[in-house]
């Protein structure tokens, strides 16, 4: 029997947001392997949720408290953050748990741990033995993509950064990333490449794509309400709706997105109808009454969840460059507007609206292959691999 700690950086339930899915998922699948015992550490200073959701995905759950908050190790923490390196982040709160980590993660053959800025829950001969980092997502490459490299100061501060989390990624067994370019940032940053391993995103949807769906809007978007989200719909409603003038089209907004002031603004163009869905318990039905998904955030790094689970709902996608990032799309469905002109994005637009079956097929065939590459158990069989010691 094999013993896996796996160390949530929050409260994974309700899955609301794509890091909570990645967590739920990669739990999922090892609970799931035979003569593996999986338990959950979740770091939270509220209780469990849905504490009787983790019997699907564990068999057994600690909650480990977070310092509170403007106490002793939370006030360094604050401190610590201003010196503008992302991996400390969480130092103090990290060493103010580490005694209770560590003897919880006793006896474990492996331990699983979600984010490099929680490193000092763990010492570094525990992290460099047993422990399998799961970044979600490269912060020296995030910092770059939000922040900008324009400045000297900038420039310095990704190099800083760039060089720190490398360091840090070193001390531990194994790195896992979610897509290629992470895996070339990480060899060309210098880290060996067999202590890299890629995994791809790993999502599961329910239900089959129906082709023959009735829609009640030309596009849909989901998101919560943070920057990049917002900043996604500002180029949707400034780079594509205009394209589509004396065209009444709609655009359905789901999840916390949808509460944004941005749709009440004098940038929604007027021939554009907003449906605010809000909250949606299934993101499968949401999609089935839209034909296009949008995905067009500016900036960010990693893979994006909602767009991902878009496609594999069957939607021909808008995209940008960070939107695309790390998903294996085909030219057909989806169309990236930072790569194409202006006259080829009103076209192929025109031509999915105008025939709704050809846009349906063409997300269908796109969803079908995303549905098989992006499988937990194409995606995770190397980190199982590597559990159960099938790679030595």
């Amino acid at each position: 029997m094999k013993k896996v700690c796996f160390i949530a950086s929050c409260d994974i339930f309700p899955v609301s947001a794509g890091h909570h899915r990645a967590m739920y998922e990669i739990c999922k699948y090892l609970h799931g392997l035979k003569d593996v015992r999986v338990k959950i550490l979740v770091l939270s200073r509220e209780k469990l949720r849905c504490p009787a959701r983790y019997r699907e995905i564990a068999d057994e759950v600690v909650v480990i408290d977070i310092p509170r908050k403007w106490g002793l190790l939370d006030w360094l923490n604050k401190v610590t953050i201003r010196v503008g390196l992302d991996m400390m982040r969480n130092f103090w709160w990290s060493v103010g748990m580490r005694n209770q980590v560590v003897n919880e993660c006793e006896g474990a053959d492996t331990i699983v741990q979600n984010y490099v800025n929680w490193f000092a829950l763990l010492p570094k001969k525990i992290r460099k033995a047993k422990t399998i980092l799961v970044t979600h997502d490269l912060f020296f490459y995030r910092r770059a993509s939000f922040k900008g490299q324009k400045t000297w100061l900038e420039r310095m501060l990704v190099k800083a950064n760039r060089k720190f989390e490398v360091r840090l990624l070193s001390s531990f067994k194994k790195v896992c990333v979610f897509g290629d370019y992470e895996v070339n940032l990480l060899h060309d940053a210098g880290l060996p490449p067999e202590r890299v391993l890629k995994l791809g995103l790993p999502l599961t949807v329910e239900g089959n794509i129906d082709v023959n769906r009735r829609t009640e809007f030309d596009f849909i978007t989901i998101g919560s309400g943070i920057y990049q989200n917002v900043e996604g719909a500002r180029v949707f409603l400034t780079r594509v709706v205009p394209l589509l003038e004396g065209r009444m089209v709609s655009i359905a907004v789901a999840g916390g997105l949808s509460s944004c002031d941005i749709w009440d603004s004098p940038i929604v163009p007027k021939n554009l109808r907003v449906v605010r869905l809000g909250y949606v318990d299934d993101l499968r039905v949401a999609c089935a009454r839209a034909l296009i998904g949008v995905g067009t955030v500016p900036v960010g790094s990693g893979i994006k969840v909602k767009n991902v689970e878009m496609i594999m709902n069957g939607l021909p996608m808008l995209l940008t460059d960070s939107g695309q990032e790390g998903i294996p799309v085909s030219s057909d469905g989806s169309i990236n507007i930072d790569r194409v002109s202006k006259d080829e994005l009103k076209t192929r637009l025109l031509a999915w609206l105008d025939c709704p079956g050809c846009a349906k097929h063409d997300g269908y065939d796109q969803g079908i292959k995303l549905r098989k590459e992006f499988s937990p158990c194409n995606t995770l069989r190397g980190l199982g691999d590597v559990i159960c010691g099938y790679d030595a």
